[in-house]
């Protein structure tokens, strides 16, 4: 198809004697009407198509730029930001290293006092187990000065016997209580062997006072505690109709301190199935069973080891 040069505005039917434009005109023009260096058919391009392609470069180029641009300053923005946060990290890492000092240096002052504070509970524990060995001798001493002021007391009512459980009676005379008495426990009454006899004050006021006979011989003492047990039981009644029933001991006289011993005794043989307790001579001894060993009991010490 022809068409008119877009440079002479003639009619360009031969194909080999024109050229078109490649870009978007797609113009027709005569060879002989473009510059000899720029009549290549394949490559040619009209002004206004070369312009406009340049112009478009030329807006890709800047594009290119303004996102190298853009890139280089966010990328010092981000540097710029790093760096603060560095910054910010260093602070906070020199205010860490700050109190880690101070905390190591609190550690070390409590190191030192719990040190101290160890030495002084070692020398304190010390001090405690020499005061417990010294405490124990003392309390050994003591118990020791109580058995033995125990032994004192009691070795003054050596001969003594202690009547219980015997009524008392208007202008009662006990000269004559005595000899009812022997007789019923089938024993001789020898004037001459009674030193004293007198009824001493009871801590239980509801029974009568108990009846303390000192013997000039511990002989004559046994006689009677002797015939004691072998016609107990022994009631008032036995020893005058006159008299209740109610039931009479003859016993050892015991020293207080000794009497308060032989009842923690006896709550202890209760509680741990003792069968046997006695006194002898002043002395209080314990069983468990017939066969057992014989406890001597000299103190609360020997009663918490039953």
């Amino acid at each position: 198809m022809s068409a008119n040069c877009s440079i002479c505005n003639l009619v360009c039917d031969d194909e080999k004697s024109c050229i078109k434009c490649v870009g978007k005109c797609s113009a027709v023009i005569h060879i002989n009407c473009v510059p000899s260096k720029t009549r290549s058919k394949l490559e040619w391009m009209c002004d206004v198509c070369r312009l406009e392609k340049e112009s478009v470069n030329s807006k890709r180029l800047a594009s290119t730029v303004i996102t190298k641009d853009f890139l280089i300053s966010t990328m010092n923005s981000f540097k710029n930001e790093v760096f603060s946060e560095l910054q910010t990290y260093s602070k906070e890492f020199k205010d860490f290293k700050s109190s880690l000092e101070f905390f190591s240096e609190k550690m070390d002052n409590a190191s030192e006092l719990m040190n101290k504070i160890t030495e002084e509970m070692k020398s304190a524990k010390e001090e405690a187990r020499l005061l417990r060995e010294e405490n124990s001798k003392l309390r050994t001493a003591v118990e020791d000065l109580e058995m033995r002021m125990r032994d004192m007391e009691q070795y003054s009512r050596i001969s003594n016997i202690e009547i219980s459980g015997v009524p008392v009676s208007q202008n009662e005379d006990l000269e004559s209580l005595l000899c009812d008495i022997s007789k019923a426990i089938n024993v001789e009454l020898k004037e001459e062997s009674v030193e004293a006899a007198h009824r001493v004050p009871s801590y239980n006021m509801k029974r009568a006072a108990p009846i303390v006979v000192k013997f000039k011989s511990r002989r004559d003492k046994e006689t009677w505690i002797n015939g004691f047990k072998a016609t107990r039981p022994l009631t008032a009644d036995k020893i005058n109709p006159r008299m209740p029933k109610e039931k009479v001991f003859i016993n050892e006289h015991l020293s207080p301190a000794n009497k308060q011993l032989l009842f923690k005794t006896k709550e202890a043989a209760r509680d741990r199935g003792y069968k046997f307790v006695w006194t002898k001579d002043g002395k209080i001894f314990a069983r468990k069973d017939s066969g057992d060993r014989v406890l001597k009991i000299t103190g609360e010490t020997s009663v918490r080891d039953m």
